[in-house]
């Protein structure tokens, strides 16, 4: 009896250990490919500056694409998507999605935030400030968006900022 015991209880500890392992490397194997999906997300946002320029619609669309996954996004993604997002819809005269993504993106906002999207986003502000005649708001958002370009060396950051200053005191 007490042999029959043992073997029983070997028997289901071997099974237990065989079978646990698997499962944490199944999950493990499924974390690993839900971190690469995130990277690759993440560099293709970061370089996408140059295909929402030269075809806004198409890169809006592929942007619109992720947007199911936005909640499931790391801060700085969700940020970077915004960004991305606000671009083409400025491009594509979207103003009351742009108008609507640039408070959501202003929302998340913080010191931990990169200059480079601070500076971009309140741009967006001060150009949403500008179309609603604004021009007070709108200037101070500019300004703001210029002292982070300037302490960042984000030079054309700075210059766009500047010229839609000077474009506000010409109206």
């Amino acid at each position: 009896m007490k042999f029959d015991f043992f073997r029983v209880f070997l028997f289901v500890f071997s099974v237990f250990s065989i079978t646990c392992p698997q499962s944490q490397a199944s999950n493990s194997a499924q974390l690993a490919e839900d971190k690469i999906n995130q990277v690759d997300v993440s560099i293709r946002l970061l370089n996408m500056d140059d295909e929402i320029h030269r075809e806004p619609l198409r890169a809006y669309q592929q942007i619109l694409t992720l947007e199911n996954t936005f909640s499931d996004m790391p801060k700085l993604q969700q940020l970077w998507w915004l960004l991305r997002k606000a671009q083409a819809e400025n491009l594509l005269y979207f103003y009351s999605d742009f108008n609507k993504t640039v408070v959501q993106a202003i929302a998340l906002i913080d010191a931990e935030t990169p200059a480079i999207i601070q500076s971009n986003i309140y741009i967006f502000q001060g150009l949403a400030f500008r179309r609603d005649a604004k021009y007070a708001d709108s200037t101070l958002v500019f300004r703001k968006a210029m002292s982070i370009a300037k302490a960042e060396k984000l030079t054309y950051l700075f210059i766009i900022a500047k010229q839609e200053i000077a474009y506000i005191k010409s109206l």
